[in-house]
């Protein structure tokens, strides 16, 4: 997140759709690999799901911990349509666009927590 904070924010949102990109392609290898779409072994979903919980946000520790604790929040928890990719799609594409779709939820309550407390960061 801090080297993707340092690009501009156009160039921030093309690096991020080109990592969810890259990490469908190696979610599905991996799950070839593992023998699971969901395997515990593949973050790259995870990392993904950060990135956009995190897109345009400034760094900073505050920051940082809340993106964290909201993504992780919203990937276990999996409101809809997490929890539609969740449930139907066992591959690569599902395996990151569930917590992709959880990150926008994130990305929602790090919007809401910049709002109320503009100075907490």
């Amino acid at each position: 997140h801090l080297a993707l904070s340092q690009l501009e924010p156009w160039l921030q949102v093309v690096t991020t759709l080109g990592f969810i990109a890259v990490a469908v392609l190696a979610a599905e290898r991996a799950a070839l690999y593992f023998g699971a779409s969901d395997d515990g072994h593949i973050v790259s979903d995870e990392i993904a799901g950060y990135f956009v919980t995190m897109l345009l946000v400034p760094v900073s520790l505050k920051t940082v911990v809340a993106g964290f604790l909201l993504f992780r929040l919203f990937d276990i928890t999996k409101p809809w349509p997490a929890s539609w990719f969740d449930r139907r799609m066992h591959n690569g594409l599902g395996n990151v666009m569930d917590d992709v779709m959880a990150a926008l939820w994130g990305r929602a309550g790090m919007a809401l927590l910049l709002w109320l407390w503009p100075g907490a960061v």
